[in-house]
């Protein structure tokens, strides 16, 4: 490993470990009203941020009409989750958030291994658990399709920029491994402080 690669990845992982909290999204504001609100919720959880950029990351890694269809997934996966009605252990919510997370950060290292329609399918089954989550917060009190709307909305330039950002990476020559790595360590601490 070279030393601007070491530095690259002790960053990223330093920067990703502060913010590995309890989904931090789902802390404090369950008076979601609406489609600003909504909008503004996937910004405010360190899990819904990372697993939206590692999933656009992943689908400019698999590129083409796969790599446009792993961020589609993502948002169906997303709309799906939400029509969950948000209702269920929340604990589980978050170890599966965090998972989604340490997941999408292993794709990023070996995206041509697992293939397109693994990479659709994870998108797709994580973000469930994202749109689950933001049903949580929302819980009924505030027009659905306004929520759905911000929330998804938002996402959609999450996942955008983890796709350009991975395509500046890939110009600037940084290593997939120098994001990956912390990517998926950070999920991991995602999960073990959902405990």
């Amino acid at each position: 490993m070279q030393r601007s690669e070491f530095y690259i990845r002790f960053l990223v992982f330093a920067a990703l470990a502060i913010g590995a909290v309890p989904a931090w999204a789902h802390a404090g504001h369950a008076d979601i009203e609406g489609f600003v609100h909504a909008a503004m919720h996937p910004w405010t959880g360190v899990d819904h941020v990372l697993a939206a950029l590692a999933c656009g990351m992943v689908g400019a890694h698999v590129g083409g009409r796969a790599g446009a269809t792993v961020l589609c997934a993502y948002i169906a996966g997303l709309v799906a989750g939400s029509l969950l009605n948000g209702s269920g252990p929340a604990w589980l919510v978050e170890v599966a958030l965090g998972l989604s997370v340490a997941t999408i950060g292993v794709l990023l290292l070996r995206p041509a291994m697992t293939g397109a329609r693994f990479a659709v399918a994870t998108a797709a089954g994580f973000a469930v658990f994202h749109g689950f989550a933001h049903q949580m917060e929302v819980g009924g009190q505030a027009p659905f399709f306004a929520t759905a709307a911000g929330f998804t909305l938002s996402t959609g330039v999450l996942l955008l920029a983890g796709f350009g950002l991975q395509r500046a990476l890939r110009v600037l020559g940084v290593a997939r491994g120098a994001v990956a790595w912390p990517l998926a360590a950070t999920g991991a601490l995602l999960v073990l402080r959902s405990y």
